[in-house]
Formats: structure tokens, C-alpha cells, sequence
């Protein structure tokens, strides 16, 4: 997938913002589903389906780390 100048801005701003990866990714993709007039419906799965394939690890590692933290308490 090529990166454009302004998805790679848009990049940089996240990382320093330290916003957390899973809410960015989330929310990324949340607005990309959403956005029926600034992207065609072959190109907004194509980039709901890359961005599935790195938020279900991180979602799964979130959930994980919930349930360890809940056994400790």
C-alpha cells in the first residue's frame, strides 16, 4: 500500500500525540467506514481490512492484559 505526503503528516501527528495505538487504530477505522463521500466503497474495504489485520492482536493483547489485571486485584 503506497503512503501519500498527508497520510504520512497524519502518521506523525498520532506518534506525537502518544495516543494509544489501539484507540487510534479504532477510531481510524471507524471514520474511514463512515467517510461514504471521500472514499470509494473498493478502496474503504481494502483499508478497513489492513487496519483489522493490526487492531485484532492489539485488541486481543488489551483484553489479556484486563483479565490479568482484574485476577490481581
Amino acid at each position: 500500500m503506497k503512503i501519500t505526503p498527508q497520510e504520512e503528516y497524519l502518521i506523525k501527528a498520532l506518534r506525537e500525540a502518544t495516543l494509544p495505538p489501539l484507540f487510534v487504530l479504532i477510531r481510524i477505522r471507524n471514520q474511514i467506514l463512515d467517510d461514504i463521500e471521500n472514499i470509494e466503497e473498493s478502496r474503504r474495504h481494502e483499508i478497513v481490512k489492513a487496519l483489522e489485520k493490526y487492531i485484532g492482536p492489539l485488541w486481543k493483547d488489551y483484553h489479556e492484559q484486563i483479565k490479568l489485571l482484574s485476577k490481581d486485584e
